[in-house]
């Protein structure tokens, strides 16, 4: 029993500690997705304001804080660095990407400050790229 304990664990740990960097794409929109899942980490992690927001479509609805609350890419703009500084780098785990046609559902854990929840992005392909357009907790 003590065994199949600590096997349970072992891969409970390594599970939970997969990211999206450990992530191998099945297809081409993948591979666009996963790059801008890394593309966010990094920008968020380096306090790049103009290039986090350069990522979300124009009309994106952003979902942020305890509350809830969704507001504009406009308004989340001016939120921006406050948010990146006071939340620290954050880290998605593996997704889980479905993609029909133009837009695209990513499950996935977020990790801020050492806890972690699942999240769902909505994105979109626009003028060939992928973009942030909502989420979702």
């Amino acid at each position: 029993v003590l065994i199949l304990i600590l096997i349970g664990a072992f891969f409970s740990f390594f599970y939970g500690c997969a990211t999206v960097h450990d992530y191998e794409p099945k297809s081409q929109d993948e591979v666009e997705i996963k790059a801008l899942l890394v593309d966010m980490e990094t920008k968020w992690k380096n306090l790049d304001k103009p290039g986090y927001l350069a990522l979300m479509s124009d009309d994106a609805k952003i979902m942020y804080g305890r509350e809830r609350k969704i507001v504009s890419k406009a308004e989340y703009a001016k939120l921006l660095p406050e948010r990146m500084k006071e939340l620290g780098p954050m880290k998605f785990g593996t997704p889980d990407i479905n993609v029909t046609g133009d837009t695209a559902t990513v499950k996935l854990s977020v990790s801020v400050r050492g806890r972690s929840r699942p999240f769902t992005l909505n994105l979109l392909r626009s003028q060939n790229r992928w973009m942030f357009k909502s989420s979702s907790s």
